[in-house]
C-alpha cells in the first residue's frame, strides 16, 4: 500500500476522533457492550468515553455500579432511567471521581450511597435521588482520609430518604433548589 494512503488514512481516523462522540446506552434494545452498538451498561460507554463526549442513556433499569473517571463527560438519561446497585461493594451507585462531569435525569436508588462526588466542577441536576443505605448525594468524601471539593453544583434533584440527604464536605459548591424528604440530616456545608 502506497505510504502517502497510509498517512491520508491515519490522519483521518484520528481527525475524526477529535471530535466529541455523542456515545448510546440501551439494554432494552439489541445491546452490545463490545461494540457498542448500543452499549449496555454506562460503565462499558465509559471506557470508550473520552473528554467532550455524551452518554445518552435511554429509559430503563441499569443495575450498574458507575465510576467516572473521564473528565468533561456529559451523562444524560432520556426518560428517566433507574440506576441500582449490581450488589459489588462501592463508594455509591454513581461515584464521580472526575471534574467538569454533568450527570442528568436519572432515577438513583439502591441499598449504597446514591451519588457520591469526588471531583471538582461536577453538575449534578434532575435526578431522583431515593432510599439508599447513607447518603443520598454526597459532594466530597467523609471517611479516615476526608476528600474536599470545590466549584459543584447540585440542583433540582429530588433526594429521598437515607440518612443524610445531601452532605458537603467542601467550599464554593452551589446547592439550589432540591426537595430533600425524609431524611433525618440534610448537610449543606462541611457535615460528618
Amino acid at each position: 500500500m502506497n505510504t502517502a494512503l497510509i498517512v491520508a488514512l491515519t490522519g483521518t481516523f484520528i481527525m475524526s476522533r477529535a471530535m466529541a462522540l455523542d456515545i448510546s446506552v440501551d439494554n432494552n434494545a439489541d445491546c452490545n457492550s463490545d461494540a457498542g452498538t448500543p452499549f449496555c451498561t454506562i460503565s462499558d460507554a465509559l471506557v470508550v468515553a473520552l473528554p467532550g463526549d455524551t452518554i445518552t442513556v435511554a429509559h430503563g433499569t441499569y443495575s450498574d455500579n458507575v465510576e467516572v473517571n473521564v473528565n468533561n463527560v456529559n451523562i444524560i438519561g432520556i426518560g428517566v432511567p433507574t440506576l441500582t446497585t449490581s450488589g459489588s461493594i462501592a463508594r455509591g451507585i454513581v461515584t464521580i471521581n472526575a471534574s467538569g462531569v454533568k450527570f442528568e435525569g436519572f432515577n438513583v436508588t439502591g441499598w449504597t450511597n446514591g451519588v457520591v462526588i469526588l471531583g471538582n466542577n461536577n453538575t449534578v441536576v434532575r435526578n431522583s435521588v431515593h432510599n439508599n443505605g447513607f447518603i443520598e448525594i454526597a459532594v466530597g468524601d467523609f471517611s479516615a482520609e476526608p476528600v474536599r471539593v470545590t466549584g459543584n453544583t447540585i440542583a433540582h434533584n429530588n433526594v429521598i430518604g437515607g440518612q443524610n440527604g445531601i452532605a458537603v464536605n467542601g467550599d464554593r459548591n452551589t446547592i439550589v433548589s432540591n426537595s430533600t424528604l425524609s431524611d433525618r440530616n440534610t448537610c449543606v456545608r462541611s457535615c460528618r
